[in-house]
């Protein structure tokens, strides 16, 4: 699940995702890298159609990770006598959500949408 290696972030991944689908849905897969990002050609429907698929697959294994983190958590506070249930609890979740941002949040952003169609 850690295809393009140490020092990308999640966000970039899902970028570089995102680039790359857009390339296989017009029949182009990555073919190699240069200075300048990465050099796509021609593949068959059936390399791009499983190249989607794990892009996909990719998207809901992280998706899935967190998920399970957030339940494991909530299971260790119920353990330790923390009642997440409570008013309190739940106003410092919101608080932190919005004061305490993914890091790196500030550094990168992922492109939402269609980045031809940015109507979309």
């Amino acid at each position: 699940m850690g295809e393009y290696g140490s020092g990308v972030s999640l966000t970039q991944s899902f970028n570089y995702d995102k680039e790359r689908l857009l390339k296989a849905l017009d029949g182009q897969l990555v073919c190699g890298e240069s200075e300048y990002g990465f050099m796509y050609g021609d593949a068959s429907p059936e390399d791009c159609r499983e190249f989607i698929i794990s892009v996909f697959d990719n998207a809901v294994f992280h998706a899935l990770q967190g998920y399970g983190s957030g339940r494991a958590l909530e299971k260790a506070a119920e353990a330790n006598g923390i009642d997440i249930k409570s008013g309190q609890f739940f106003k410092d979740y919101m608080h932190f959500r919005v004061t305490d941002p993914i890091k790196g949040k500030e550094e990168e952003e992922y492109h939402y949408g269609d980045p031809e169609n940015p109507e979309e």
